[in-house]
C-alpha cells in the first residue's frame, strides 16, 4: 500500500487551514505525513495551531525566522501521521510554498505519492481514498501515472478551478 504525504500550503487563513487539517486526519485512507508550508503568516496561525496540539513550541526565533517543527498527530482510527510545519522566512507565494513542501516530501520523507492543496481546500473523506485507487488502477494496467487530479467543486458545488491538459498533438 502506497505511503501518502499531503503538502498544503498556508498564508492567513487559520481557521480555513484547521478545517483542512481536520479533513486531511479524518480520510479514511490514512496519510502518512502532513507537511504544512506556512508563508510567513501572522502570528494567528501558528497560535490556532499550537492550541489545537498541532505544534507543541511557539518560540520568538521561529515565529520571527522560520524554521520547522516536527509532532505527531493521530489519525481518525488512532493510527500516527507526522505533522511538520515549515515556516518560511518570508512569503514566496503559492508556487514558492509548492516548491519547499515538494522538495521537502522528495529530501525528507520515505512516503511513495505527495497530494498538494491549498488551505482552503477541504477535501470529502473519500478523497484520497478514490485517488489512490485510480493510482493503483493505471499501474496495474502497466501505466505510469506522473499525476492524477481532483475534480475542484467550489462550495456552491459548481466545477471549480481545474487544468487543462492537452496530450501534445494540438499544439
Amino acid at each position: 500500500m502506497s505511503k501518502v504525504c499531503a503538502v498544503v500550503v498556508t498564508y492567513n487563513r487559520p481557521e480555513l487551514l484547521l478545517e483542512n487539517i481536520e479533513a486531511l486526519i479524518s480520510q479514511s485512507f490514512k496519510l502518512n505525513t502532513i507537511i504544512v508550508v506556512d508563508n510567513y503568516s501572522t502570528i494567528d496561525t501558528l497560535k490556532l495551531l499550537y492550541s489545537k496540539n498541532y505544534i507543541t513550541l511557539l518560540s520568538d526565533n521561529f515565529v520571527s525566522s522560520g524554521g520547522e517543527i516536527k509532532n505527531t498527530i493521530h489519525h481518525k482510527s488512532g493510527e500516527e501521521i507526522t505533522f511538520i510545519l515549515l515556516r518560511l522566512n518570508k512569503n514566496i507565494g503559492g508556487s514558492g510554498g509548492f516548491n519547499k513542501g515538494m522538495r521537502y516530501f522528495y529530501e525528507n520523507t520515505a512516503d511513495d505519492l505527495v497530494w498538494l492543496m491549498d488551505d482552503d481546500t477541504i477535501p470529502y473523506d473519500t478523497s484520497l481514498n478514490e485517488l489512490v485507487k485510480g493510482f493503483d488502477v493505471l499501474v496495474a494496467n502497466h501505466h505510469k501515472p506522473g499525476f492524477l487530479c481532483s475534480r475542484v467543486l467550489e462550495t456552491n458545488t459548481t466545477h471549480g478551478n481545474s487544468p487543462i491538459f492537452t496530450t501534445g498533438t494540438d499544439i
